[in-house]
């Protein structure tokens, strides 16, 4: 990790540009004591992945610090980043945001909230976010609820674009909850039968 991270890194998501695979990650600004976004590069996927940043890529220190990075690529080839900020370690109600990356995939744009978290099975923590395109519409996945309890789970949004604005479709009650000997779905992430297939 860079000089300016602690060593603790988890939340990874890749994307391929080219011959270059970029990952986005969660790691701590040893400045502000909050976990923050960053970016890495490598040539393989199983890298290693370097990190030649000076600075945090995404750090909302204002809203807690920011986690949970999730890449998503549009239909015209356009990627764009989705994450969490953690509102919740200053005891408010988190957010998910977006920003259009460029075109290698490092860089983010300006950011542009996308849905705040609701009290009730919401827990006031929204994380983990996950979009996916079917049909020509946007849907936004994600997990709320403390994620070590059986009150986690899933719901999602419909949203105009990868930048919003997103309908949280979930607010009365969870997408996908605790069922059985299933306790506390979180953590969503969409596959595309078309980007997994075989050859």
């Amino acid at each position: 990790v860079p000089d300016w991270a602690q060593v603790r890194t988890w939340a990874p998501a890749v994307v391929q540009r080219g011959t270059t695979f970029v990952m986005w990650y969660t790691t701590r600004d040893r400045a502000s004591a909050r976990q923050c976004i960053s970016v890495a590069t490598a040539a393989d996927p199983l890298g290693p992945f370097i990190d030649r940043s000076s600075a945090p890529a995404i750090c909302q220190v204002d809203r807690g610090g920011s986690i949970d990075p999730e890449v998503f690529v549009d239909a015209d080839g356009a990627s764009y980043l989705h994450w969490k900020s953690e509102d919740n370690a200053l005891g408010q109600p988190t957010s998910l945001w977006a920003a259009r990356l460029n075109a290698d995939a490092t860089v983010a744009g300006t950011p542009v909230p996308l849905l705040t978290a609701s009290p009730g099975w919401q827990g006031r923590l929204v994380e983990g976010p996950a979009m996916a395109l079917d049909a020509g519409r946007y849907y936004l996945f994600y997990g709320a609820n403390a994620w070590n309890t059986a009150a986690a789970a899933i719901g999602y949004a419909q949203c105009a674009g990868p930048l919003g604005p997103c309908l949280d479709r979930s607010q009365a009650a969870p997408w996908v909850a605790s069922e059985q000997r299933f306790v506390g779905p979180s953590g969503p992430h969409v596959l595309d039968r078309k980007s997994t297939r075989l050859n």
